[in-house]
């Protein structure tokens, strides 16, 4: 938020924010997309956002693009794509999580786990010959970069907290 609030002393023409709601609390989330709504809708500032959750943001935006591994996949009014559930719902995880202190953060570790177990069942490869692992290094593992991400994953985060706060 403190980069966010150093670019705007500058009276930018056009803001370029990449996941500015990674990490955060849920209140914090809440005020920072009440203050950039504000400054976007109500101001006028041009805004580039680029965000996992693209639910968060559209309220906020004219327009959306969804980027795919560098190439444009889908572009419409943000408006259309908000009901666009099949587009935003390619990928779908769920998660039985314990009791969740922040759900923004378990939902961060879901998608990365997701697409950790996506690369081991679709990607990697490990060579055996009579029950020996025979890749010469890990060099020969193809695993799943930035690039392979799903552009949005849904996530539903069931939480089923035990007595001892598990």
């Amino acid at each position: 938020m403190l980069a966010i609030a150093r670019a705007l002393m500058l009276n930018p023409r056009l803001l370029l924010l990449d996941e500015p709601l990674e990490g955060l609390a849920p209140l914090i989330v809440q005020e920072l997309l009440h203050a950039l709504t504000r400054i976007v809708r109500d101001e006028g500032l041009s805004a580039i956002i680029v965000e996992q959750n693209p639910t968060r943001v559209l309220a906020m935006t004219d327009d959306a693009v969804i980027l795919e591994r560098g190439s444009v996949v889908h572009a419409a009014e943000s408006a259309q794509l908000a009901t666009d559930t099949a587009t935003l719902d390619r990928y779908l995880a769920v998660d039985d999580s314990g009791r969740v202190v922040n759900p923004l953060m378990v939902e961060s570790q879901v998608v990365g786990a997701t697409v950790q177990g996506l690369g081991f069942a679709l990607t990697e490869e490990v060579v055996w010959d009579e029950g020996r692992v025979v890749n010469p290094t890990l060099m020969d593992y193809k695993v799943p970069t930035s690039r392979d991400v799903p552009f949005h994953m849904r996530t539903i985060i069931v939480e089923s907290p035990e007595p001892d706060g598990t």
